[in-house]
């Protein structure tokens, strides 16, 4: 199976782009900070992700090692989503359409790394 069929690489993707389409509506002094952070971090998600997959059957270690990677990346992205919240540069529905998504993201990962 691709990387590209997962339910994580899926749902990882998806959420990138929805994080891409609220930092475009951020304010202009937000979007070189803030933004920056958000969108560098739910990238980074997903490529850990592609990552670990690729490397899983040659080098198991790399495998968990960039899985842990994406799983940090997951807790940090839920965190500059919060605190762009707080700040009030997400509004409530955009929010939890990205905690949910995020939510959901972790506990796969999660899981992925539990069965190694």
């Amino acid at each position: 199976m691709s990387y590209k069929k997962s339910q994580i690489y899926r749902l990882g993707l998806e959420q990138a782009l929805l994080v891409e389409a609220a930092c475009k509506k951020f304010p202009r002094h937000e979007r070189y900070s803030l933004s920056q952070q958000i969108r560098k971090s739910s990238r980074s998600i997903v490529a850990n992700y592609v990552e670990s997959y690729v490397r899983q059957n040659v080098f198991p270690a790399d495998y968990r090692r960039f899985l842990t990677y994406s799983q940090g990346s997951c807790d940090e992205t839920k965190y500059w989503v919060e605190l762009a919240r707080e700040i009030d540069l997400l509004d409530e529905p955009i929010f939890k359409e990205l905690m949910d998504g995020y939510e959901r993201l972790g506990r796969m990962i999660f899981r992925t790394l539990s069965r190694l």
